[in-house]
């Protein structure tokens, strides 16, 4: 019994040793794992006094990075530099910091003068890799003063007196001397500061360190807890700021120093001796400038210039006599002559010298009966030429004009110096420079725009890079191989090569310089087209006989491209163009098809990469002779000839398509034959070569928009996201909101809502409407099984269809419906709010008692149009049409619908005009006569049915009842029609820079009424004005004439108007204002009434009316004026107003999460759950405690605070306010969630808590699951529970019995002879480790090797790392090589770790060989047939050889007699020798 206590007594020895033996390592003063102290976080940092800041400093954090310092570890010490720089006041006249790296070498990741921002500095510390080898502190101090602390590297200069700070982070000892280096930087006035990490050597860190000692050594337990040092240098560098104080008398700048301030001044100034005040430089001064003839000074500096008829050359300060007929010179129109000094104009044959002596006269050749143009003469010099008004073209006789055709996409226009008007095209067209050089025609052009460089070839092969200088083109380069003709050239994405293909196979690939990069001969081979890929990796030739080739940018042939868009096809067919566009400008979907090959039988196919085999087929049913992307990559035109069964000749055509093969619009060209076309830069107009002629057209893109509220909602694409970009733009306060969206189909809006259609998964065929409100957040989204070619939406229901199906979604119940309306959406939601019906189908719904509001049409390919009624959708009529409805828009009283055709053609439907057919048939529905031409943009007016506006090329058309106003000249996108006004959108002008949008491009459009009416008010008063308006009803009108009576107090004519036009508002305002007998107050309240307030107040304040200004304020939510009001004042209601207002302003700043403001308000306004809620999103917890200690007992907002405690882990906190609110129940449950059960049972005793037997089962479990059995039986015991520790002890006595008895039957290594194992294999490790540090390394390979017996106490891990260190320093690369392979094998190594062994075990044996050339003693005894008996040395880990040695009498271990003689304690229990 007596053996089993004593080896029981040695098992908790073994079971206390892990926890003591980390103390052991440690120093006394190091900072211990606490939770987090109140105050310590950032939000407490923010809260500090602003007066109290940074001293001024020039601070250089020195970071440790060699090899003991582990990749996670310098994670740590990097986010320590990134909080403390978040404490510091860094900027150019406060705080500069710098960043030193060291290890064996040192390395300077930035100086003091790189960077005077906080997100900058972070930006860079959080870049800097650690360099992994020795420790030379000393050198990297060295370092510090030699390289760093200069005013070249941004150093403040002596005089200005900034202290300068080093802080060293290091968690080793340094390998260089640092006494000596760390003294010299004391004595010239740098102040260091030491941070010891977990092995660092404290005796080093006091050397290094400034006195006092105690203020600036510090050490922490491990990296982990590094951070927490950040509020002690905060405290320690923090120092009154007197300029914040204002509390300096500097003229111009003051520089906060150390508690006291510098003056300064603005550059361009000097301090004056009084160091106080500042005087300006006189940069001209004699001596000061380097100018030839006259000085000027500018900001602080000067800039030369010189007398009349001299310039400046070129090094800005010298003179030249000038060239008076130099260009900018003179203003003679045509000849300048010299003439001494000065010059005298003269004029170009053919013309002569006006009165003026400066502008020149030729015949007017335009001059009616000089020409025999039909419409335009333009003047060409001495010539001139015929053109043609706009929307006619010129014939091939060039004099007479015909009219031109057109096409909703586009609008056509003749190029040839005609003026492009409107704001979709501001700009003119005109022929700036022949280039002469050609000897042939020219065949072949390409542009590149990268480098802004054009080049040509002509039919004889000469290849010319033309280059734009000072406003002309000059040849750059020329080249001709004199073998063959240029069949195609091709830039690539960067435009730094091209690719030039002949006829005959050559091929050359050449440098944007001119220099050849190489060239290839393709035997056999007729190459007519070249296109490279995106990334310059491929380049794709096209041959004659229509097979694409692929080859690599070096020439080598890859593969032949696959051509499913030929297949079942006989016959040879020649290639009409290859385009591939490179996405410089980003793609509209991920994976989007963007290489198009097309042929001239009108087959095309469109393709992801040069190998995809399943590409997008397109039958064009045309003779394709061109084709190529937009900028964006979003459009494909196809260019060519269509053949016509009505005609006999060819019609020359040009047809849109998306990547995806959708057929988009198709535009007619006049002319015999078209021969090219290319896009415009933004993509908002294509160039037409046809004949002899150039068309211009311009292009309505078929934008991703929308308006709501206020709000214009619009899709763009970006080369650096794969997602689109939707902007949400409140055009009314300017602000934007940014959603990312992937796969977006449609943007839809309606009122307050906007619906984003998009599709769910890239490899699933399933959609998602998502509901948005006007500024981006999603509220409800929806998944369907069907693609949403399709989307529109009523104030309560969204419609999505596709080409076979529709679905109805009722996503919200509108504030205002009638009874009836209500019933019919109550029914509807009875039913169900989501619903798929098939055009073909019949739904049931009634198609009786139509809404207004919600009647649906839909137009399908077959040109029928299907009317229903919503929200119980049921089918009430068709009709027919007469062409293929491209876009539908029902009018606001569901009577008139208009349809929009693929060619641009507006036409109207009247659905409720009961016609006779000549059968005498009645049908309901009529095609109305108005039809209108080229309409890209038409909308109803949401309060008019007969009104609606229009845009038709470059104009916007109002019509009233299908008259049309005179137009407006406009490019803009319309958003809204409403009282009488449009609000049209410039959404080309937007897109041209999406990241910014200008106010200026929303533009807002009256209709003629409204102006008319506006107008006679003005001119001939109310009266008359009202007959006006009584003809031309219309709410707004009325609204009109009721302010402008208003305005003039005529209240009797303004409550008639506000009757007509149905304002009750109104109404209950003239007759509020008719109560009132002071004319004053009359014109304050009308003044309110039509936002002017700023007025209505001073009306208000001149009538000592306070509380009305006050009530004013409110009304509008101006708080803050409010306040200011108050404080004008005094009053009995005043403080509680005064309180609400603190209050109100508090939320103002909560809602912007500007939580440090809100504080400053709740205080005042006693708002105490609020402020709570401030203090915790601060993180500030002890301004939280101190609010918990001054509330009152019982308090309804400590429980809340307690629960603010417990989720950030203050117990302590937590469990007081629990406790001041009488819930310990609340106390003892968040002691046993943050594990705190000494606390929870101590609570539970004392307050007698019935629970307190399962409290201490449950904490007695937890201790067991962590198999702490004593501790368990300690907790029984400190409770009274002995019952329960005596069950516990018998339970751990009997297994400790079976132990004994397995152990006695064992007839080698017994436990009970092996009592001391755990604390010799801790022995052992820490011993090597010692030797280590001593530099016997020879020594510590020895006793590092016995540590391989102690796998089941220390983790393996921690016994091989140590092995393979201490054979790597002795030299032993054969152990050191099983070290790491034992490494590498083990199972509980992360594969990041696993991976970083791998890598250190490459780098040491690819130096080094993995065997040992020497042979030592320590392989005589490895090689020896000594298996392990021989007893080992506790104090040097060798083994003992001798006969005789010493043992001690207590742990039973053995020591060399030698070591014995000179030790007082047994090395490993410390017993007395």
């Amino acid at each position: 019994m007596r053996r089993a206590l004593g080896i029981l007594g040695c098992c908790l020895a073994l079971l206390l040793l892990p926890q003591l033996l980390p103390a052991a390592r440690g120093s006394p003063h190091r900072l211990r794992r606490q939770p987090h102290p109140p105050g310590s976080r950032s939000g407490g940092l923010a809260a500090a006094d602003a007066a109290c800041k940074n001293r001024p400093l020039d601070l250089i954090f020195i970071v440790d990075s060699s090899r003991s310092v582990r990749p996670e570890e310098f994670e740590k010490v990097k986010i320590f530099l990134s909080k403390m720089i978040d404490t510091l006041d860094v900027g150019e006249g406060t705080t500069r910091v710098a960043v030193m790296n060291y290890a064996s070498t040192v390395k300077i990741e930035f100086p003091l003068r790189a960077y005077f921002d906080k997100a900058s500095m972070k930006e860079a510390v959080s870049h800097i890799e650690p360099l992994s080898a020795g420790t030379m502190t000393g050198l990297a101090i060295q370092t510090a003063m030699d390289e760093v602390f200069t005013e070249e590297m941004g150093t403040r200069p002596a005089t200005f007196n900034i202290p300068k700070v080093v802080i060293v982070v290091t968690d080793g000892r340094p390998q260089d001397q640092v006494q000596d280096v760390a003294e010299k930087a004391r004595t010239a006035g740098i102040e260091i500061y030491a941070i010891g990490v977990d092995r660092a050597d404290m005796q080093s860190l006091r050397i290094m360190a400034s006195e006092p000692l105690d203020k600036h050594v510090f050490y922490v337990e491990t990296y982990g807890v590094i951070e927490k040092l950040t509020s002690q240098f905060r405290d320690t560098f923090c120092a009154v700021n007197v300029c914040a104080l204002g509390a300096h008398d500097c003229e111009q700048i003051c520089v906060s120093n150390s508690g006291s301030y510098l003056c300064d001044c603005y550059e361009g100034y000097a301090l004056n001796p009084d160091k106080r005040t500042c005087s300006a430089v006189d940069t001209c001064a004699p001596g000061r400038h380097d100018c030839d003839q006259i000085c000027m000074r500018n900001n602080g500096s000067y800039v030369c210039d010189c007398y009349e008829g001299y310039t400046l050359n070129s090094d800005r300060k010298t003179c030249s006599p000038m060239d008076m007929c130099a260009p900018g010179r003179h203003d003679c129109a045509q000849v300048c002559l010299n003439n001494d000094g000065s010059y005298s104009c003269d004029c170009y044959e053919g013309y002569t010298l006006n009165a003026d002596k400066k502008t020149c006269s030729a015949v007017d050749m335009c001059e009616p009966g000089r020409h025999d143009c039909e419409q335009v003469c333009v003047r060409d010099d001495l010539s001139y030429t015929c053109d043609c008004y706009q929307g006619y073209t010129l014939n091939p006789d060039k004099k007479t004009c015909s009219r031109a055709i057109t096409s909703s996409l586009v609008t056509t226009e003749e190029s040839y110096e005609a003026k492009i008007k409107g704001l979709a095209a501001p700009s003119n067209l005109s022929v700036n420079q022949t280039l002469e050089g050609h000897s042939g025609s020219v065949q072949v052009v390409t542009w590149n725009e990268q480098y802004q460089k054009l080049t040509t070839s002509d039919q004889n092969g000469l290849i010319i890079v033309w280059m734009l200088y000072k406003g002309a083109w000059y040849e750059e380069m020329i080249n001709n191989r004199n073998k063959s003709v240029v069949r195609s050239m091709s830039w690539n994405a960067d435009g730094k090569k091209i690719c030039i293909v002949y006829e005959d196979g050559a091929v050359i690939v050449g440098s944007v310089d001119g220099n050849r990069i190489w060239g290839k001969d393709l035997k056999g081979t007729h190459l007519c087209h070249v296109a490279w890929s995106s990334d310059s990796k491929v380049l794709l030739f096209g041959m004659s006989n229509g097979e694409i080739h692929i080859y690599d940018n070096q020439g080598n042939f890859i593969v032949k491209m696959k051509l499913s868009c030929l297949v079942n096809l006989t016959g040879a067919f020649s290639i009409a163009g290859i385009h591939w566009y490179h996405g410089t400008e980003g793609y509209i979907e991920p994976d989007c098809p963007c290489l198009a090959v097309c042929y001239d039988n009108g087959r095309c196919q469109i393709m992801r990469d040069e190998n995809d085999h399943n590409p997008v087929l397109i039958d064009t049913g045309m003779n394709v002779v061109c084709i190529q992307w937009n900028h964006c990559g979003s459009v494909l035109a196809v260019a060519g000839s269509l053949k016509t069964t009505s005609q006999d000749k060819d019609v020359n055509i040009v047809q849109f398509y998306t990547p995806f093969g959708e057929h988009l619009r198709t535009l007619k060209v006049p002319g015999k034959q078209i021969s090219a076309l290319s896009w415009e830069g933004s993509g908002l107009k294509v160039a037409l070569a046809v004949d002899s002629y150039i068309y211009f057209a311009n292009i309505r893109p078929d934008y991703k928009w929308g308006y709501c509220s206020n709000t214009v909602v619009y899709a763009y694409t970006r080369p650096d996201r794969p997602e689109y970009c939707v902007v949400f733009w409140d055009t009314k306060n300017n602000e934007k909101y940014v959603k990312y969206v992937k796969s977006l189909i449609s943007i839809t809006t309606y009122g307050d809502f906007c619906v984003l259609a998009t599709k769910a998964d890239e490899n699933q065929p399933q959609y998602v409407l998502v509901l948005c409100n006007s500024i981006g957040t999603p509220l409800d989204p929806k998944y369907i099984d069907m693609g949403p070619l399709f989307v529109t939406m009523t104030k309560t229901h969204v419609i999505a269809a596709s080409k076979e199906a529709f679905y109805v979604w009722q996503y919200r119940v509108a504030k205002k419906l009638t009874a009836m309306e209500f019933n019919q959406v109550a029914r509807t939601r009875k039913e169900g709010r989501e619903r798929i019906y098939h055009v073909d189908d019949t739904p049931s719904g009634s198609a009786g008692g139509h809404l207004d509001y919600s009647r649906a049409i839909e137009g399908r390919e077959s040109g029928t149009l299907q009317r229903y009624s919503l929200p119980n959708v049921g089918i009430v009529q068709k009709f027919t049409l007469n062409c293929h409805a491209y876009q539908l828009s029902l009018n606001c009283n569901s009577s008139r619908v208009a349809v929009i055709d693929l060619s641009g053609v507006l036409t109207f439907f009247d659905l409720d005009t009961q016609v006779v057919t000549s059968t005498g048939e009645q049908m309901v529905g009529e095609q109305l006569k108005l039809e209108r031409k080229d309409v890209w943009d038409m909308k109803w007016a949401k309060d008019n049915p007969d009104l609606f506006a229009m845009m038709e090329k470059t104009r916007m058309y109002v019509f009233r009842n299908l008259d049309p106003e005179e137009p407006i000249q406009t490019s803009g996108y319309i958003c809204n029609f409403e009282d009488l006004e449009i609000k049209s959108v410039l959404l080309d002008e937007i897109l041209k820079n999406p990241e910014h949008p200008n106010k200026d491009y929303i533009i807002n459009f009256e209709i003629r009424s409204l102006r008319d009416s506006r107008a006679l008010i003005e001119k001939v008063g109310i009266e008359e004005s009202s007959q006006f308006i009584e003809d031309n009803p219309h709410p707004r009108l009325w609204r009109l004439l009721a302010e402008a009576a208003l305005q003039k107090l005529d209240l009797q004519t303004a409550e008639q108007a506000f009757v007509r036009c149905r304002d009750y508002q109104g109404i209950k305002f003239v007759k509020r204002l008719g109560n009132l007998q002071s004319e004053s107050m009359k014109q304050a309240e009308v003044a309110a009434y039509f936002s002017r307030f700023e007025e209505a107040e001073r009306m208000y304040l001149d009538m000592d009316r306070r509380d009305l200004a006050i009530g004013l304020r409110i009304k509008l939510g101006d708080w803050f004026r409010v306040l200011q009001l108050l404080k004008t004042g005094s009053g009995d209601s005043d403080d509680a107003l005064l309180e609400q207002a603190h209050n109100a302003i508090g939320d103002y700043f909560a809602d912007r999460q500007k939580w440090l403001n809100a504080v400053q308000y709740y205080v005042q306004g006693r708002n105490q759950e609020r402020l709570a809620e401030c203090y915790y999103m601060l993180e500030d917890y002890q301004g939280l405690e101190n609010l918990a200690n001054s509330l009152p007992e019982n308090n309804k907002l400590l429980p809340d605070i307690a629960y603010m405690f417990v989720r950030v882990g203050m117990c302590e906190q937590a469990v007081s306010a629990f406790l001041k609110c009488n819930q310990p129940k609340d106390a003892v449950d968040t002691c046993v969630h943050l594990n705190q059960w000494d606390k929870a049972v101590e609570l539970a005793k004392n307050h007698n808590m019935k629970e307190i037997g399962s409290l201490l089962a449950r904490y007695a479990s937890h201790l067991l699951e962590k198999n702490k059995i004593f501790d368990a039986i300690e907790l029984y015991r400190k409770a009274n529970y002995f019952f329960e520790a005596a069950k516990l002890m018998f339970k751990a006595a009997s297994a400790l019995a079976g132990l004994l008895e397995e152990d006695v039957l064992s007839s080698t290594n017994r436990f009970a002879d092996n009592a001391w194992r755990g604390a010799e294999a801790y022995h052992f490790f820490i011993l090597v480790q010692r030797q280590l540090y001593k530099g016997s390394v020879q020594a510590a390979l020895k006793t590092a090797l016995h540590l391989r017996d102690y796998e089941d106490i220390i983790p393996a891990v921690e016994i091989y790392s140590l092995l393979a260190l201490c054979a790597c320093a002795n030299r032993a690369f054969d152990i050191c090589s099983k070290a790491f392979v034992k490494l590498e094998s083990l199972e509980t190594l992360r594969p990041e770790q696993r991976q970083q062994y791998e890598d250190l075990a490459l780098e040491i044996f690819t130096r080094h060989s993995p065997k040992s050339n020497k042979k030592s003693d320590l392989d005589d005894m490895l090689d020896s047939s000594i298996d392990g008996k021989l007893p080992v040395c506790v104090a040097t880990g060798d083994l003992i050889l001798e006969q005789r040695f010493w043992m001690c009498s207590v742990c039973k271990h053995c020591m060399k007699p030698k070591e014995a003689s000179s030790r007082s304690f047994c090395p490993l229990c410390h017993s007395t020798i």
